[in-house]
Formats: structure tokens, C-alpha cells, sequence
């Protein structure tokens, strides 16, 4: 529950009285007070707090670190704080952050053999969400972490279950004995979904009333069906966005507001929308992991699942599925309120439609252009680098002093120029492939940065396709979107601003999302954006900016490309036609 200002004084003076005592621990137990579930509230005045409190209290150390878990680019942050409280000898602080840390380790997918360490020590500190996570991860093994081990895997769920009744573990089990894959004399499978239904886990409901679709012999290959929720729990930071998608899956598809409730759990892992609240209500359980804190792989293996769960309670198209899911992005940390109200019409505008015949078509007006296409990203058209145009309009149009050019670079991410900045000299590449901002599942990119980070402390990656989000059609008004910028360990994306230059982009610190959130275009656009994009667009194609070019969105919406006036003329006939 919110705190008034009046009750934030009291207790403010009230620990800052057991500071100044010296009584550590009633001062982190008041400051927990403040956390309502994983946010902190007031955290102007909190934070200074706790980070006094740090290093005399684990709790402090856990409460800051859920703090900055819920903040973009916080997990370093995170990280460091939830060492120190996995140190506690108090396992109800330990056994959560331990879990915590294994998760972001594993999200960032850079330490898989530390994170199942970190979920290890939870679980044998008996924390229920680990005890049964890492009871699943052992049962099944994993390619980066342990081989399967089904014995040891069921020392950890017999103890969820005997131990803290938990259902998610009582349904596993029980599903596993089903399917033959636990042979067991202690548990009876309806006696363990019955009491997974008496803790509230819908899921088990379905399970007994479906009973006889587990155990034919056609539903062996689990591949064959999909499944009726996320393998995983994704715990949302709070309860707004569930209920946002909740609410949007009611009013677009319809749904009755009970099934809405149970496929909005499913899409977090969850087994019942009460389930679901109940987690978001609970303080301890770290939050996440949202898909900005994924590898694009992990990514795009996350959506894959999430529409498959989609489908397993709707009956709708499968491609709606995945541009539904897309839509909704249930597990992001996202500040664009989830909605289908565009999902039939991003399916119909977008100019490589769903279904192999249009994209057949899409892809050979295209190629018949010269223009190469990436079949698996419509706005992937690789053509050699063209730095020349790019630097020299950073220069005269954009503010930017650079050093060191090379006017002639030829090869993929080749260094094209130096930047001198405030924080020294910034290596600049560039990429001949198109990079649709926001695109956390662009495996390619993802990678380019890394080798570009090992590379140079300091670096600018600038895409060979200029890319420009226009305020509304025939408004010459837009974002100009300029790359990726890495000045201190994590890339962020950047815009060009005319006079903006290299000091703008180190400062913008921005994570772009795919649609563009409320005031960005206003905020970083300029009169002029698209205007200039179709001449940089058009001096890379064919070395004179006199080509007539315009602004194409291939999913309908947001950032947009540049093509001949004619091809565009030519595409929108071909598809008014189909």
C-alpha cells in the first residue's frame, strides 16, 4: 500500500534516529516497510537510505538490489547487491538473492555455469520458487548446465512439495508420472493434482478435467502439442501490465474475463491469474527476468513459447498468434501499454505480409531492383558500406567532429572514423546491414556488439540504411535514428539531432522500444528527419541525392525505410490486388 507523505516523514525520521544508534537491522526492517512488492516507494528520499544501510544489512543490500532490478540498465547495479545479501547467514534473505543473482546471470546469457550455481544455493537453502526450479532444471538437464539427473532432481521437488506445499511442484510431478517419466511409489498423480487445485493452480484443474489427452499414446512426442504455459516463471513488476494485457485480450479476442485471466498467467509462467496476483504482491521474490534482459536468442525462443501458449488456449491463426504476442510483449519491461487494437491491421499493412506467397512476391520486387533481401528481416537489404555519405552528412548536417575517416571502408563493421568526445576518443564502425531499433531478437547485431566491445573500450556502431520514425505520413518530421553507442560497458541507441553531435549521443542513454512511447518522437524528432533520410537513402543507392525516395514501414507502423518512389508504387499495387 502507498505511503502519504506524512507517514513517509515518520518513518524517514524514524530511521534515520536507528541509524544514527547504530540499530542497523530495525532500521533495514523499516525501510522494508517501504518496498511495495518489488518497488520502492519515494525512492529520492529511500535510496540515499539504503545505501547507507548496505553494508550493515543484507535486507538493505536486497531491497536496493530489487530496486535497480526494476530499472533499465540497473542489473549491474543489481548484481553487486545481491552478492552481498546471498552472504547472509539468514536464508530468507540468502536463498532469494541467491535465486535472483542465478536468474539475471542467466538472462544475460554470459555466465550459465555461475547461474546454475547461484540457483543451486538457493534451492539447497530451501527457497521454494528455486527448490522447484532447480528440481526442473536437473530433471530435464540443460546444454550450458547440468545433464539430467532425475534422482537428485527429485530430492528438490519432493522437498517443494512435502516442505512448503508447493503447487507448481504437486503439478510437475504429476505430469511427469503421467507421462511415464517418473516412476514413483510415494506420489499418487491425482492425489498431487487435487492438492495442486487446493492451492489455487487452475492449470491442475485443466489437467485432471483433460486427464485422458496425457495418457494416450499419441500425445507421447511433447513437441506434437504445445504447451499451456510458460516454462518459466517471468514474476511482471507489479500488477499493471498484467492486467493491461488481461483487459486487452478481453475486448480484442474476446475472451471471457476468467479465461483472459488464466492465459495472462500462462503468458508469465503462471498456472492461475490468482496465482499470478498473488506473486506480484509478494516482496521477497525478485522480479523478472524481462525480455530486455535476454539474449536476442533467448528472445526470440521466449516469443516462440509465449505464442505457442496463445495458441493453446485460443483458437486463432498462428501468425496472429506471434503479431499478438508482439503486440502484447507481457513479459517486457516496456512503458507502451499493451493492446491488440492494431494487431489485424499490422497484419494486413505490414509490407511483407505473413504467408510465402507474399513474401515471395515482396522479396523478387525487391531483388528485381538490385536490391538484396534478408527473407527473415524485411529490412535487412545488405549493400556495401557507404561511409562517405554518412559521415559526411554527420559532419555538415549533425554536429559531429570526427577524426580518422575512412571514406573507402568496404568490409562488414569496419572502423570508419574516430570521434573526439568529453570522455575520450570513440571508435566508430559502421555495418552494412539494416538494424530495426528496438529488435531485442536481432541475434546478428547482438553479436557484432559484442566483438565490438572486446575490441574498443569506446564505441559507435552506425547502421549502412538510414532508418527515420516520422511523426504521421507526408509530415517531413521524424526521429533520425543514428546506431548503437557503448561509452561504459552497455550499449544504448542514440538519434542524430542537428548540433547534436557525439556529446548528445553519450548523454540520450536510451534503450528505444519498437513503437515509439508517448513524447519520443517530440521529444528527439526534427523537422527535416524524413527529408534527410530519403537523401542519404538515395546517395547510397546511387550516389546522387536527386532519387526520389520515400519512407516504407515493413510491420506497418513506426520506424520506416527508404525505397525508389516506384518500387513502393509498384509494391502497394501487387498487394491491393491480392
Amino acid at each position: 500500500m502507498a505511503t502519504t507523505a506524512a507517514e513517509l516523514k515518520g518513518i524517514l525520521a524514524g530511521v534515520d534516529d536507528l541509524i544514527l544508534k547504530g540499530d542497523f537491522d530495525a532500521a533495514a526492517d523499516r525501510m522494508h516497510d517501504l518496498m511495495d512488492g518489488p518497488k520502492l516507494q519515494h525512492p529520492k528520499e529511500t535510496v540515499p537510505r539504503l545505501e547507507k544501510l548496505v553494508e550493515h544489512s543484507a535486507l538493505a543490500a536486497f531491497d536496493l538490489a530489487s530496486y535497480f532490478t526494476a530499472r533499465i540498465g540497473g542489473d549491474e547495479q543489481a548484481l553487486e547487491l545481491y552478492r552481498i545479501a546471498a552472504d547472509s547467514d539468514d536464508h530468507s534473505i540468502a536463498g532469494p538473492a541467491n535465486l535472483a543473482i542465478g536468474m539475471l546471470l542467466f538472462g544475460k546469457g554470459r555466465d550459465s555455469k555461475g547461474a546454475n550455481e547461484y540457483m543451486r544455493k538457493a534451492a539447497e537453502m530451501g527457497q521454494p520458487h528455486a527448490l522447484f526450479a532447480w528440481g526442473v532444471v536437473l530433471f530435464e538437464g540443460r546444454p550450458s548446465g547440468p545433464e539430467a539427473d532425475p534422482d537428485a532432481a527429485m530430492k528438490f521437488l519432493e522437498e517443494a512439495i512435502d516442505e512448503h506445499d508447493s503447487s507448481d511442484a504437486q503439478l510437475y510431478v504429476a505430469q511427469m508420472i503421467i507421462k511415464r517419466r517418473i516412476k514413483s511409489a510415494k506420489y499418487d498423480p491425482m492425489t498431487l493434482l487435487s492438492q495442486s487445485v487446493a492451492g489455487g493452480n487452475e492449470e491442475a484443474m485443466r489437467v485432471l478435467e483433460d486427464i485422458g489427452a496425457f495418457t494416450t499414446e499419441d500425445d507421447e512426442d511433447d513437441d506434437q502439442r504445445h504447451e499451456a504455459m510458460l516454462a518459466y516463471v517471468v514474476k511482471p513488476d507489479g500488477a499493471a501490465r498484467p492486467k493491461s494485457v488481461r483487459l486487452a485480450l478481453e475486448r480484442e479476442l474476446k475472451l471471457d474475463p476468467v479465461v483472459a485471466g488464466t492465459v495472462t498467467a500462462a503468458l508469465y509462467g503462471f498456472p492461475s491469474w490468482k496465482r499470478l496476483l498473488d506473486a506480484t504482491a509478494e516482496k521477497r521474490t525478485p522480479i523478472g527476468i524481462f525480455d530486455e534482459q535476454l539474449t536476442a536468442e533467448q528472445i526470440n525462443e521466449r516469443l516462440k513459447s509465449q505464442a505457442s501458449v496463445l495458441l493453446y488456449h485460443v483458437k486463432m491463426p498462428s501468425y496472429l498468434a506471434d503479431i499478438a504476442v508482439e503486440l502484447l510483449k507481457p513479459t517486457s519491461k516496456s512503458t507502451v501499454p499493451p493492446s491488440l487494437t492494431k494487431m489485424r491491421e499490422r497484419a494486413r499493412d505490414r509490407i511483407f505480409k505473413i504467408g510465402s506467397n507474399d513474401r515471395q512476391l515482396s522479396t523478387s520486387l525487391l531483388e528485381e531492383r538490385g536490391i538484396e533481401t534478408d527473407t527473415e528481416n524485411a529490412m535487412r537489404f545488405a549493400k556495401p558500406l557507404v561511409p562517405d555519405v554518412w559521415l559526411g552528412a554527420m559532419e555538415q548536417h549533425l554536429g559531429w567532429s570526427l577524426a580518422e575517416h575512412d571514406y573507402d571502408a568496404k568490409r562488414e563493421a569496419a572502423k570508419v572514423a574516430v570521434a573526439p568526445s568529453s570522455v575520450g576518443k570513440i571508435d566508430v564502425y559502421m555495418s552494412r546491414v539494416s538494424f530495426r531499433p528496438g529488435d531485442v531478437g536481432d541475434t546478428y547485431v547482438e553479436k557484432l556488439m559484442a566483438q565490438l566491445g572486446e575490441k574498443s573500450e569506446k564505441a559507435i556502431l552506425l547502421f549502412n540504411i538510414p532508418i527515420v520514425y516520422p511523426r504521421e505520413t507526408g509530415v517531413d518530421f521524424g526521429v533520425f535514428y543514428g546506431g548503437k553507442i557503448n561509452t561504459s560497458g552497455v550499449w544504448y541507441d542514440f538519434v542524430m539531432r542537428p548540433g547534436g553531435g557525439v556529446e548528445d549521443a553519450i548523454a540520450q542513454r536510451l534503450l528505444i522500444e519498437e513503437k515509439a512511447v508517448p513524447g519520443f518522437v517530440e521529444t528527439y524528432g526534427f523537422e527535416g528527419a524524413p527529408s534527410l533520410g530519403a537523401t542519404l537513402a538515395a546517395m547510397r543507392a546511387s550516389g546522387s541525392p536527386q532519387g526520389k525516395m520515400v519512407p516504407i514501414t515493413p510491420r506497418g507502423h513506426g520506424w520506416a525505410l527508404f525505397v525508389p518512389v516506384e518500387l513502393a508504387l509498384e509494391m502497394r499495387k501487387q498487394f491491393d490486388r491480392r
